[in-house]
Parts: C-alpha cells; structure tokens; sequence
C-alpha cells in the first residue's frame, strides 16, 4: 500500500525530468542552429569581400562576335569598256583613258563610246573637244584616231589603219584644230569584213612642238600607235572616244 501511494509522486518526478530532458535537447538544438546561421553569415562575408574576389579566378564565357549593322559585301570594280572591247589589249595601251573625249560629226551626231555609224555619216571631219574635265597638261595637244580592225577584227592583218593626225592644238576646246600632220580618212570598211572600232585617243605633248609634216607614215596601213607613242614621247593618253561602223 505504500508502494501504491507513492507511485503518484513518481509519475511527476518523471514527467519533470522528460520536460527537462526535451528543454535542454531543445537548447542545445538552437545552438546548433545558431552557430550554423552564424557560419553561412561569415562564408557569405568572406565570398563578396573585395579581396577574395580579386584572389578569385573569374571565368566567363566568351561573348558571341556582333556583326555590324548593316554589313554589304564591298562593291565589285567594274571593268571599263575600253578593256571589255578589248582596246586596251589591241591597241597596246597602258590603260584605258581617264576622260571622254566630245566628238560630233555634223555638229550633231554624237559619237558615245561604242555607238554605231555608219560609214557615210563619219565620211567627213567631225568636231572634236574636252569640256570640264581637267587632264593635269597644258598645251599642245595631239589627237589621233586609229582602226585597229583593218581589215577584220577577226583577222586584224593591217592593225591599226591610221585615219587622222593632229598635233600642236592649242585649246582643248577646238581638238580637231591643229597643225593636220595626216589629214582625215573616213570608215572605209571592206565589204562583210564585220564591225570595225573606230578611236579617238587625245596625247599631251609634254610642252613640246612638233613637226607635223615628219610625223606622217608612208603608208596608213599597219600603223604602231604604241611605237608612235614612244617616238614621240607623247605618254598614256589623257583621254578617248570610239565608234563602231562597218559595211554589211
């Protein structure tokens, strides 16, 4: 019966040592939890200081190159008729002229860089001038005008025929008026032999007369323009013309 009657008082001595037991389980937990927050506060610390990340090795991925805006592919050269006419090639020029020169037959019929005439309406001297264009040489002026498709352009077996020469011009304005060392020749084309180029080609004469009468070749045919050229000393010409003309 004593037993009994103190079983009550163990049952409270029990219940308080439990509730101990769990209030010191609980504390030692929050400190743990405590001292966990405290060590994620100092990683986070140390992480963002400047020091560590200079320390730190910074890797990035390498940004994609930008095109710029509004890119286009560079605009091809194109090449200069006098070279797609092959004239450059066949009459051994050092490159094709820089300026164009104003021919007219008539006053009115222009010649435009490889138009077409016909034989009688090139039958006569036309008007010859350079406007506008500034050519780097003072005068005298010679112009000369070759075919270099006689008697064909597909057999050329009196490349060049020679048709005009004309030196010592003093104004740029009025080219066909000089010093005629050989007088004008028209289109004569042989009958089916094709169209023939017809060209104009305008010479500075470096500050040099010439003598007209001890420039004309024997003969018209199978005239060198390039061995003129350098005869004369006349250098690459400042300017040009051409046309087309045949005899179907």
């Amino acid at each position: 019966m004593q037993f009994v009657q103190q079983i009550p008082g163990l049952l409270l001595l029990v219940t308080l040592l439990c509730c101990d037991s769990i209030r010191a389980q609980d504390s030692s937990n929050m400190a743990n939890m405590t001292s966990m927050m405290a060590n994620a506060t100092n990683m986070t610390a140390n992480a963002t200081s400047p020091t560590n990340v200079t320390n730190a090795t910074m890797v990035e991925s390498p940004m994609p190159a930008q095109m710029p805006m509004n890119m286009t592919q560079p605009q091809q050269q194109q090449p200069s008729i006098w070279t797609t006419e092959e004239l450059v090639t066949d009459l051994s020029l050092p490159g094709a002229p820089n300026a164009t020169l104003d021919v007219r037959y008539n006053d009115s019929l222009q010649v435009t860089l490889g138009n077409k005439l016909t034989p009688l309406q090139a039958s006569t001297a036309p008007t010859v001038c350079l406007r506008n264009v500034s050519v780097g040489c003072e005068p005298p002026f010679a112009l000369l005008m070759v075919d270099p498709d006689a008697t064909s352009r597909q057999n050329p077996q009196f490349r060049s025929w020679l048709h005009w020469i004309v030196v010592n011009v003093n104004s740029t304005e009025k080219l066909h008026e000089g010093d005629q060392a050989v007088p004008y020749n028209g289109p004569a084309p042989p009958k089916g032999s094709g169209p023939h180029r017809y060209v104009f080609l305008l010479y500075c004469q470096r500050g040099r007369r010439l003598q007209g009468s001890e420039l004309a070749p024997e003969k018209r045919k199978n005239f060198n323009l390039a061995e003129f050229v350098n005869k004369t000393e006349l250098g690459p010409p400042l300017a040009g013309n051409f046309f087309f003309a045949e005899n179907p």
